[in-house]
């Protein structure tokens, strides 16, 4: 009897999997106007134009503060949010956007889970860059100590 049921909750999984993959192949993150909708199929927030052209001037405010190597980021998924992003090697880099709900810039480097908030965006990126040098420092004493203990064996 139970392995009945662990098969037929697989079974449900399954179909639930498929249903699911069937109509994401349907969705496409290929933006499209429709009125004032500038929205993609995936989205599926009905996204506007406005808050396109919003978060397109907020970005670009953002870059004339910071600096011409920051490059536009914005990010659409059940709405627009802006961003900005310094590209630092292939694997690196720190992004930057507006957090309305607080008003202030939010900062992170990479996909880490440091991120910083402040209200002028410079600070929040040199927040960021403190505490990253500041883990960089961390790495390379703990490195000499255990460089220390293994040629002391």
């Amino acid at each position: 009897m139970i392995m009945i049921l662990k098969n037929q909750k697989k079974f449900k999984i399954n179909i639930i999997k498929l249903i699911k993959d069937e109509y994401m192949k349907k969705l496409s993150w290929k933006l499209k106007y429709n009125g004032n909708i500038y929205c993609a199929s995936a989205c599926g927030g009905n996204c506007t134009y406005e808050q396109y052209l919003k978060v397109l001037k907020e970005s670009n405010i953002m870059i004339k503060k910071l600096g011409k190597h920051w490059k536009l980021n914005l990010v659409h998924n059940l709405g627009w949010y802006n961003g900005v992003r310094l590209q630092i090697d292939k694997n690196n880099w720190i992004s930057v956007s507006k957090n309305y709900g607080l008003k202030e810039y939010c900062a992170q480097l990479n996909h880490s889970n440091n991120i910083k908030y402040h209200k002028d965006p410079k600070i929040v990126v040199q927040m960021i860059i403190g505490e990253f040098t500041e883990k960089v420092f961390n790495y390379n004493k703990t490195l000499e100590h255990i460089n220390k203990v293994w040629n002391n064996k």
